[in-house]
Order: C-alpha cells, then sequence, then structure tokens
C-alpha cells in the first residue's frame, strides 16, 4: 500500500512541475524587447471612451493633452522601432487591455495630429502585429465643408467596439462665409469587436441623417 502512495505522490509532483515548467515557457516566450515595450502601456480599464473634435462647437478632447505629461512617448533610438513601424514621433503609449491571455491590446495616442487620434493596436505573445484600428472613422478633417465635427469611440468590457462621429457639413459663399440654409447633420459610424485571437474585425461605415 505504501508503495502505491509512493508511486502517487511522484505522479502528482511530476505533473505539478511539468505544468509549471509549461507555464514559465509561456511567460517566457514574449521576447524581452518586447516585454519592455508593452510595460510602457498603463492598465486600461473598460468600458473606455475617447472624444475628439472639430470647428468652433467642438467640445474638449478626451483624454486631454495634459493627461499625457508623464505618459511614455516614441524612442526612435530603442527597440521600440521593432514593434512601431506605422508610427513615429510624438506617439503616445496610453493604455493595456486587461485581458493578455492571448494577445496585448494596446492604445495609442498620436499627439502630432489634429484631434489626438487613437489607435487600437494588436499584438500576438511574440510581439508580431495582428490587427490596427484608428479608434475613430475619421471623417472629423479639417475642411471648409465641414462646420463641425466629434468623434466618439467606446470599448466595452465585451471587447465590442462603436465609433461615431457626427457632423456638421456646409457650404460656403464667394467670401468664404457660412450659408446656414445649407447645414447638414449627419453621423458616420463604424462597430465591431476584438476575436479572441486578437483580431480586430469591423463593419462597414454606415450614415445616419439626423435633420
Amino acid at each position: 500500500m505504501r508503495k502505491y502512495i509512493t508511486i502517487l505522490v511522484l505522479a502528482l509532483c511530476t505533473g505539478f512541475f511539468c505544468c509549471s515548467t509549461s507555464s514559465d515557457k509561456s511567460k517566457d516566450s514574449v521576447p524581452d524587447p518586447f516585454r519592455k515595450f508593452i510595460k510602457k502601456f498603463k492598465p486600461l480599464h473598460l468600458p473606455s471612451t475617447f472624444r475628439t473634435s472639430l470647428g468652433a462647437q467642438a467640445s474638449a478632447s478626451s483624454p486631454t493633452f495634459e493627461e499625457l505629461n508623464g505618459l511614455p512617448e516614441y524612442d526612435g533610438k530603442s527597440n521600440d522601432t521593432l514593434f512601431m513601424k506605422d508610427f513615429g514621433p510624438q506617439t503616445v503609449y496610453y493604455g493595456m487591455l486587461p485581458d493578455t491571455s492571448n494577445y496585448f491590446g494596446l492604445v495609442l495616442l498620436l499627439k502630432g495630429a489634429e484631434g489626438l487620434p487613437a489607435v487600437l493596436v494588436t499584438f500576438d505573445k511574440s510581439g508580431k502585429q495582428i490587427s490596427q484600428l484608428n479608434l475613430y472613422c475619421g471623417n472629423c478633417m479639417a475642411s471648409m465643408e465641414i462646420g463641425w465635427c466629434s468623434s466618439t469611440a467606446t470599448l466595452k468590457n465585451d471587447l465590442t467596439i462603436y465609433s461615431v462621429d457626427t457632423i456638421q457639413q456646409i457650404k460656403r459663399d464667394n467670401s468664404l462665409n457660412v450659408i446656414d440654409s445649407t447645414a447638414e447633420y449627419y453621423t458616420k459610424y463604424i462597430n465591431g469587436k476584438i476575436s479572441s485571437d486578437g483580431k480586430i474585425n469591423m463593419s462597414a461605415e454606415q450614415r445616419k441623417n439626423l435633420k
């Protein structure tokens, strides 16, 4: 009987050791340069909303430039260049999605661009980029035909994404004065979700007239 108990204990210990080793290997599978890169992002609590706006009636951006003080920015002389091929100077490392079991979801803010755009990027555990999404629809761009425009993007707890631009479109006379009677109000929006493998799947952009 004692012999069987000894065998059982050895089997349990072996199993525990294998699990621990497997877990350690999983952690070690994240390359050190990528590990240092993702540590620069603060935890992002969901739901999380980002706003930016353009025009005379525009509201303040969220987060504000003041809130970005002290957050890490892109360093072109570091190993960050391995993971920031689509970005450059004045990119702020803002936040990381809470679920990191299968992939890393990172939110970057582009300080050098108008409106403080927010970009969601997903990476696999080796640091290879999976998907990338401008969280705003992208219709809020400076234009003579835009009176004002407001963008809102929300990342929800279930990893669904909703992004909407609310727009006033106008026409101007030869003196560049707004012709009030030509004003149109509408929204353009997209929605989607981050899948379990880190892919960002979004709908086609849709439009809805407000007036």
